[in-house]
């Protein structure tokens, strides 16, 4: 077939094989040379020189000897730099731990000598039974009585859901009863009972189900929110607070209860829990 080789028939076509030979045959007797005997193509003469034949190197044995110095000496430079550097360290690190060592003496020795200044200033200055506590822990572990508001909050009264109401609509959360607590401190209350019980800064207020807890203990609604201080201002703060502003339009639409009343006289019993604040100290290593 006629592609059966490609190949070889493009070469024969493109460039037909010469049959002429190579060289020139010299005529006889005009100085030609004898062709080699057969015991000299074997090699077996012994004028006849073996041909030698020379492998080439690979480049990267070539290149082998430069990269092994590169490698090693980039290597050594590496090593005398880091030890110059941790040389140069080393002294700075044992001087700032020292420092700092230095300093926390200095601290304690400053802490103990402002307990003695302490104490001989408690112990010049004469004790007033009728002296008012001026910290706020301190405030609410004493009974107070002054002018104030009176806010309170019930649940909706109602037996039917509106349409596009949910049942969580109609009731009084933890966030409402919040929401009036931080107006009224807005307000600058001076003393605050939610429930009866005296608002500290460790009082917490949870909702659970459809009752709230006040430091652990359940109440429900009517809630009951009383603030000690002026009560026009109390209940300017209250009316213009943004959450309260919407509260009161659940109240509109769908009888959230809502009333705010101002009082002459208020009087809050002492907190029975206990306000000291509890920190985290540094365990002494030694024991």
């Amino acid at each position: 077939m006629s592609d059966a080789h490609p190949a070889r028939s493009a070469q024969s076509s493109s460039s037909p094989k010469s049959t002429a030979p190579d060289f020139e045959p010299t005529k006889k007797g005009e100085g030609a040379e004898k062709p080699p005997t057969r015991r000299q193509q074997d090699g077996g003469g012994a004028s006849a020189a073996a041909p030698t034949k020379t492998r080439a190197v690979p480049k990267f044995l070539r290149h082998a000897p430069a990269i092994l110095l590169v490698t090693g000496a980039s290597g050594l430079l590496f090593t005398v730099s880091a030890l110059n550097n941790y040389h140069s360290l080393a002294p700075a690190d044992i001087n700032l731990v020292t420092l700092v060592k230095q300093s926390q003496e200095k601290v304690k020795v400053l802490e103990a000598q402002t307990e003695k200044l302490q104490d001989q200033i408690n112990a010049m200055t004469p004790k007033d039974p009728t002296e008012v506590p001026t910290t706020i822990p301190a405030l609410t572990q004493v009974p107070v009585r002054g002018p104030g508001v009176s806010i309170s909050l019930t649940d909706a009264q109602t037996d039917v859901i509106p349409d596009g109401v949910t049942a969580n609509d109609l009731v009084i959360h933890q966030q409402d009863i919040e929401d009036v607590m931080n107006a009224l401190w807005e307000g600058k209350a001076e003393a605050m009972t939610v429930q009866g019980v005296r608002v500290t800064s460790r009082t917490v207020i949870r909702c659970i189900g459809n009752v709230i807890l006040v430091d652990g203990t359940s109440y429900s609604p009517p809630y009951v929110i009383e603030a000690i201080g002026d009560p026009d201002r109390l209940a300017e703060a209250v009316n213009s607070n943004p959450r309260i502003v919407n509260y009161k339009a659940y109240v509109a639409l769908y009888g959230l209860g809502w009333d705010l009343a101002k009082k002459n006289s208020l009087e809050f019993p002492a907190a029975t829990q206990d306000s000291a604040m509890k920190y985290a100290q540094v365990v002494d290593a030694n024991g």
